[in-house]
């Protein structure tokens, strides 16, 4: 007897605890969507009688979908967004509202973000100045004055 002809829900059973033990040691939760597909197949295969290339491309199938659905879920339950800004880390900055901490004297100054220091360009302003900013240009960031500081 052919063994492809006597699949049944225990190997993908055990497929896919085999599949749950390779992510242990493989980073993004690749193996684990692939052990939800074949934990799936299992439980159809068990249900119902199927053929055995009926299951492989049930596995198939279900395959894509939970990596998926999975990967959706996980980016929405970790609040993980994509940036298009890859190594363009001014890029993140546009829209940002800061206080200028030093005057932007002949239309340059340098201002703290966090733990790095940016040149800025824009209009003269005095210190307290709130600016936003609008764009990017080298390694510097273009700002826009949106008040005037407090005297």
């Amino acid at each position: 007897m052919d063994i492809f002809m006597t699949i049944t829900g225990w190997h993908w059973f055990g497929f896919a605890l085999i599949l749950f033990g390779l992510e242990l040691f493989a980073p993004a939760a690749f193996f684990l969507w692939l052990g939800v597909a074949a934990l799936f197949v299992a439980i159809t295969t068990f249900a119902l009688i199927l053929l055995v290339p009926l299951q492989f491309v049930l596995f198939a199938i279900l395959s894509l979908v939970v990596m998926w659905g999975g990967r959706r879920f996980y980016n929405q339950a970790s609040g993980c967004q994509k940036s298009n800004h890859l190594n363009q880390r001014g890029l993140e900055m546009v829209g940002l509202v800061l206080t200028l901490e030093r005057p932007i004297i002949n239309g340059q100054s340098r201002i703290t973000i966090g733990d790095s220091t940016w040149k800025i360009l824009g209009a003269d302003a005095a210190t307290g100045t709130e600016v936003k900013v609008t764009a990017v240009r080298g390694n510097a960031l273009v700002v826009e004055a949106l008040s005037h500081p407090l005297e």
